[in-house]
């Protein structure tokens, strides 16, 4: 395991790690696995940005800030927590690579400071990699 981050959880494929960043009040998690999943379907939860409140729990409010490419967007994501704690709100970077003539995709998500765009704090950083890699080809069909 990489110096700094715990085991909170390991199941088959999947495990998930914390860390509580040093002279910090927060924690940074990560989940890491493996899942044979419908491509088209996993690439909608994220492309789809303006939808997202309608399936992640706890959130508010979800948007489309601007395609800066072709596979390239901006959005923002507010989640609503329980009184006392204040709402969060997340400004994401996302864009996708486009290899399936390999059979893979790569879809990547962070999120980003901004001197635009003022985001109140508390945040939420977030950070999302995901490579599909099908070699054989199966349901990945190009239009």
């Amino acid at each position: 395991m990489e110096e700094g981050w715990n085991r909170l959880n390991a199941k088959g494929d999947w495990i998930c790690d914390y860390m509580q960043p040093k002279n910090t009040n927060t924690y940074t998690f990560r989940c890491v696995g493996v899942e044979d999943v419908p491509v088209f379907n996993l690439i909608a939860l994220f492309y789809e940005m303006d939808l997202i409140h309608t399936w992640l729990p706890f959130c508010q409010e979800s948007m489309e800030l601007g395609q800066l490419a072709m596979y390239c967007k901006q959005g923002y994501v507010r989640i609503s927590l329980y009184w006392p704690l204040h709402d969060r709100e997340c400004l994401l970077y996302g864009y996708g690579v486009d290899d399936l003539d390999n059979g893979n995709i790569l879809i990547f998500f962070d999120s980003r400071e901004s001197d635009e765009v003022d985001i109140p704090k508390p945040q939420v950083c977030l950070f999302v990699c995901l490579f599909v890699n099908n070699k054989k080809k199966e349901n990945i069909k190009t239009y």
